[in-house]
């Protein structure tokens, strides 16, 4: 038996969120996810120039939802009417690591603009593995940085990787290919087990962010 959708209550749900609680059809999941995109423009203050060109660098993790991924990307920051190419990141040691040389790669190819489609999920990870190498955070950790000339900024800092999956899965935009495991997964994999193991994670992280500098 299919359940109403909890935001519009006219169409049948195809996603609970467990964050939130709420059964959300494909329309009404779309409109949260560039929902989320968009909040992450405005806490980091952030705006593109009209007409720039900039890149979004795709994450290992999320190969198999890239085209979901452009298509909120795109919907998202429609009033900049930029030139968007989309790039896959090559997989590193770790996710911190392949970030560092997908925005080096990017910038010797000219780019000014780096959007890295870093999720809520992937920044967790971005925190424990640098946090396991060192003492201190580094400045790549944060939702909007400078890499030399370079402006990097996270747009899908408070976006779920679970909910793009669960879109993408909805509309026909999940590919096969497989997932790129990191360190700390399984710990991601085990927080998903549950709503209020979910909700815990999600809501220390997103405190994180809304505190960050």
């Amino acid at each position: 038996m299919t359940r109403p959708c909890s935001i519009c209550g006219s169409r049948d749900a195809v996603y609970y969120q467990s964050f939130s609680g709420d059964y959300l059809c494909i329309a009404c999941l779309r409109k949260r996810l560039i929902k989320y995109v968009r909040k992450a423009f405005s806490k980091y203050e952030f705006s593109i120039p009209p007409g720039a060109s900039i890149i979004l660098l795709i994450t290992p993790a999320q190969t198999p939802i890239r085209h979901a991924v452009e298509e909120i990307f795109a919907a998202a920051e429609r009033p900049f009417t930029t030139k968007i190419t989309t790039s896959l990141m090559k997989p590193g040691r770790d996710i911190v690591e392949a970030q560092r040389e997908a925005v080096e790669e990017a910038t010797k190819n000219g780019y000014r603009l780096v959007m890295l489609s870093t999720t809520l999920e992937e920044r967790l990870l971005e925190l424990l593995t640098t946090l396991m190498r060192r003492h201190s955070l580094d400045p790549s950790c944060r939702g909007l940085y400078r890499h030399g000339d370079t402006t990097v900024f996270k747009p899908f800092s408070f976006t779920s990787l679970q909910d793009l999956y669960a879109y993408a899965a909805a509309t026909g935009k999940l590919s096969h290919t497989p997932r790129t495991p990191y360190l700390y997964e399984q710990l991601l994999a085990a927080a998903w087990g549950g709503p209020e193991l979910a909700y815990s994670y999600r809501r220390v992280l997103r405190r994180l962010l809304e505190d960050e500098p």
